[in-house]
């Protein structure tokens, strides 16, 4: 199953929290009208499918830029995230496998569920190359290399 959701842009995190004398974070007010905006976004969409992904998902998120060169693309991944969670789209944002973020012209969220049962293809974990299944953590060219690099040098 996949779902695609437009939204309004989501505040930066930046912005999205302020500190309150005596009360420590707090939600900003620009962050309480947009979880309320696409909240409401949300509900209009969802009419149709309002099913919850209760397993793991794979998120890909598309972010309208609203000045060129300003802000941190992945600042906008957690507002996102905790929007589908409280919204019932997805049941933990903890389920999420992968996430794909990008600069677009409309603020997009496609969810797609995924299949936890299929293990990765194990890859080297310095040089990502694929290893056989009962491999060791390192291709043989990165063992090879760590066995010939003296200590300090690693």
């Amino acid at each position: 199953m996949t779902v695609t959701l437009f939204l309004p842009i989501p505040p930066s995190l930046n912005n999205a929290y302020v500190n309150v004398p005596g009360k420590g974070r707090v939600r900003s007010k620009a962050y309480n009208a947009w979880i309320e905006e696409a909240g409401w976004r949300l509900k209009i969409q969802r009419q149709a499918n309002p099913e919850v992904f209760k397993g793991a998902v794979v998120i890909d998120l598309t972010v309208e830029r609203r000045r060129k060169g300003v802000g941190d693309l992945d600042n906008f991944i957690k507002p996102c995230l905790d929007l589908l969670v409280k919204h019932g789209v997805i049941e933990d944002d903890s389920h999420v496998q992968e996430i794909t973020a990008r600069w677009g012209e409309k603020t997009t969220v496609r969810v797609s569920e995924c299949c936890p049962d299929e293990d990765p293809e194990p890859v080297c974990r310095q040089c990502g190359a694929a290893l056989d299944g009962a491999a060791p953590p390192l291709c043989e060219d990165c063992q090879d290399r760590e066995r010939l690099t003296p200590p300090d040098e690693i």
